[in-house]
């Protein structure tokens, strides 16, 4: 094993696979709702998703939609995280997409049985980077050392405020 962490935490989209949604039209939906309800139009969009859950159920649906069309989810696989994740015993995943399409995915690539648990944005009241999903996984965690492998700032700022461990996830490809 490159890496001896005890417990390995993944992000899922720009990580394990690239999910193919229509982001331009999805943050011109959310923005609608946004302005609606008076939320800040240049705050991140994890932040304004996470304003609008406390508002309006309709926003877990839209993304639904969005992430999931047709009740299908399309993504392209990072095949050597895919293949690092199936060396490892177990581990965990922590997203800003909707926990049922992290499930659909992993089932889908085969991965559902070593993922001891999902929480997706949909889980938790207030999404990466904030630490709330940590807290929700923590006591789940073995003893050692954690890290987290994601693929954008806000992964690598989630990871910080946890103090736990990062991994870009395209510095990991390049060591396997």
């Amino acid at each position: 094993m490159i890496y001896n962490f005890t417990n390995y935490i993944f992000d899922l989209d720009g990580t394990i696979v690239n999910l193919n949604i229509n982001w331009h039209k999805l943050k011109q939906i959310i923005n609608t709702l946004c302005l609606r309800n008076d939320i800040d139009l240049n705050a991140p969009l994890n932040t304004k998703i996470d304003k609008l859950k406390n508002i309006t159920s309709e926003i877990c649906q839209i993304l639904y939609r969005y992430e999931q069309p047709a009740d299908q989810v399309y993504f392209k696989p990072n095949n050597l995280i895919i293949q690092f994740i199936k060396r490892l015993d177990y581990f965990y995943l922590i997203t800003n997409n909707l926990h049922s399409t992290a499930a659909k995915v992993l089932y889908e690539i085969g991965l559902q049985d070593k993922c001891v648990q999902i929480i997706g944005i949909d889980d938790i009241k207030l999404s990466k980077p904030n630490i709330d999903a940590y807290i929700a996984l923590k006591t789940k965690l073995s003893a050692g050392q954690t890290v987290y492998v994601g693929d954008k700032q806000i992964d690598y700022s989630f990871a910080y405020n946890c103090k736990i461990n990062f991994l870009n996830v395209e510095d990991l490809c390049q060591k396997l």
